[in-house]
């Protein structure tokens, strides 16, 4: 943290806080993804650089709100980003993993400062939000089930209190070089693969890839339902997979990457005579 990559993004981040604090702009927060952006196309961002825009921000008292709604509850790997950070921060927010799908829910956390501020009977001071369903008790009893789940799963290591590898890297190396493959990203129960985009187009969420719509296609055809950010296409397991599971799930996934530039022709003529089957 104090090498020289550390002071770059230092005098980076406090650069531009500067300059918007002359122009008389006054920030109210920093609101950010932690570690990694998921529908932004699940793009890993560098822990130390976020480390070091939250040290700067509290520097300058301006609040930190990590929204943890995908990354949280041992999507990467550990119960909270702040874990690879290193930061916490004033105020959290959780949910999709909170109850394991079974339910929707979410939970908001902020620090004792935070609270204290609304801490109030009188009106003008409370934080006056809810909703019908706060608190609701099957939400409730499904994130208590899930969350004492995760942390009996074979993969979570109680001496590190950290989930083990999910994923295989040999095989993440070895699809990492292949040509029609511009990048390859694995962290906690997430594994992306960024293909190249049509010839002309830029990459990232609104690419286009005729790749990526053939790839999906496969892979749907076998069962594994992925969906593409763009012209990235990515499979998730539960923290609660064990890692034999993972393995079968990664080698049939890496099997229809590897091929996809190969039997792209095919798959077009089964898509066009599945079409004109059904008219």
């Amino acid at each position: 943290r104090d090498g020289p990559v550390a002071e770059m993004y230092r005098l980076h981040v406090s650069a531009a806080l500067d300059a918007s604090a002359k122009e008389g702009r006054e920030i109210g927060c920093l609101l950010m993804e932690p570690v990694l952006l998921g529908a932004g196309g699940m793009q890993l961002v560098d822990p130390l650089f976020q480390a070091t825009l939250v040290q700067e921000c509290r520097a300058r008292s301006i609040p930190v709100i990590y929204d943890e709604v995908f990354t949280g509850l041992w999507r990467l790997g550990t119960e909270s980003a702040s874990h690879i950070i290193g930061e916490k921060p004033d105020v959290a927010v959780y949910s999709k993993l909170l109850t394991g799908g079974f339910a929707p829910m979410a939970v908001t956390l902020a620090s004792s400062h935070v609270f204290e501020c609304f801490a109030s009977n009188s009106k003008a001071e409370a934080l006056l939000h809810g909703h019908s369903y706060t608190g609701y008790p099957i939400g409730c009893a499904a994130a208590t089930h899930a969350l004492q789940r995760y942390k009996d799963a074979s993969q979570y290591d109680a001496k590190t209190n950290r989930m083990r590898e999910f994923w295989d890297d040999a095989t993440a190396d070895a699809l990492s070089r292949l040509p029609h493959v511009n990048a390859v990203m694995s962290i906690g129960t997430v594994f992306a693969v960024e293909l190249n985009p049509d010839e002309g187009h830029s990459g990232g969420y609104g690419a286009k890839s005729q790749l990526t719509a053939r790839v999906v296609a496969r892979l749907r055809a076998a069962g594994i339902f992925a969906r593409p950010l763009g012209n990235v296409v990515y499979i998730m397991c539960s923290p609660v997979t064990t890692r034999g599971e993972s393995d079968a799930l990664l080698a049939r996934f890496a099997k229809i990457v590897r091929e996809g530039v190969n039997n792209a022709d095919g798959v077009e003529q089964q898509q066009q005579a599945q079409g004109a089957s059904q008219g």
